[in-house]
């Protein structure tokens, strides 16, 4: 077929070749991740299917609880951590818009595949619920 996907023969998916899709969607998906590390390791994932070179797109719908928790007035620098680890894992931001109830966020490629980053190593992505523990989370 078209993308060469590897499935179960129940259909399941197995995995995506590498440098194959157009784009990736994560919509209020990430913020429901239960570690930091395993955000992370989502996003080096989605950068390994999609195209090289400014061809692919990631684009990330998360709630305003991202970085705010329980408390509207006291924002963390969650979306500044975010951006800076989805760049080092080969994206460019090109565009952020806040919305009534979400934060949007679009990537392109930069260069070819996820950069150094290995299965494991990706910088981790918390947010406001992860507590002062995170650090620890696996």
């Amino acid at each position: 077929d078209a993308l060469d996907v590897d499935a179960d023969v129940d259909g399941s998916l197995r995995f995506l070749p590498r440098n194959a899709a157009g784009a990736v969607v994560m919509s209020l998906v990430l913020s429901y991740v239960p570690t930091p590390r395993q955000r992370g390791e989502m996003v080096r994932r989605a950068r390994e299917v999609l195209m090289d070179d400014g061809r692919g797109v990631l684009l990330i719908v998360t709630p305003h609880s991202t970085d705010k928790g329980h408390c509207a007035h006291k924002a963390l620098p969650v979306l500044k951590e975010w951006r800076a680890s989805i760049e080092s894992m080969g994206f460019e931001r090109v565009r952020y818009e806040r919305m009534r109830s979400v934060h949007c966020l679009a990537f392109r490629t930069v260069g070819e595949g996820p950069g150094t980053k290995k299965a494991g190593e990706a910088p981790p992505m918390r947010i406001a619920f992860d507590g002062p523990d995170w650090e620890t989370k696996s």
